[in-house]
């Protein structure tokens, strides 16, 4: 039995042999799949370093633009600042000369008002005294005219009395 156990431990030995060179093999293979994939991984992830470094610098040129609006929009607001300032005062002196512009048209139309109203007085009066004058002359015409004729009554009475005609 001696050599029937050495054959079949040889068996064994060459099977396990022939399962170890298939097993290398595959190990082999899958070394070569597995050492591609790691490549292929690599690749990515440099590729993924590459858009990432872009990234970064579309990100801090971004950052400097934004701190260059930051900038304008601090000097805009600086500027505007100014401005609102100036109008205030602007619209302050713009007041006051409207304030006193109105005082003084107010001034003036007040004056003109007492004028009006001292002047319609003096033409009341004026008007007046022309209508006493007026009604004077009408009764100075009448009583002229009742002189008139008592004088032509009269004339007629002597002329009558002078033995005329």
């Amino acid at each position: 039995m001696s050599g029937n156990s050495d054959a079949l431990i040889l068996a064994a030995l060459e099977r396990l042999e022939a399962g170890q060179t298939q097993l290398r093999a595959e190990l082999a293979t899958r070394m070569e799949r597995l050492q591609d994939a790691v490549a292929a991984v690599e690749t990515s992830i440099a590729a993924m370093e590459t858009r990432i470094a872009a990234m970064e610098t579309r990100i801090a040129a971004m950052e400097t633009r934004i701190a260059a609006i930051e900038t304008r929009m601090d000097a805009q607001d600086e500027t505007l600042g100014r401005f609102r300032a100036d109008l205030v005062d602007e619209l302050g002196r713009t007041r006051s000369v409207l304030m006193a512009r109105m005082d003084r048209l107010q001034d003036a139309l007040v004056s003109q008002h007492e004028a009006d109203v001292v002047n319609f007085g003096a033409a009341e009066r004026a008007e007046r005294i022309a209508k006493g004058a007026v009604d004077e002359g009408r009764i100075l015409g009448e009583q002229f005219n009742a002189l008139v004729r008592q004088v032509r009554r009269l004339e007629e009475e002597v002329r009558i009395l002078r033995g005329g005609v």
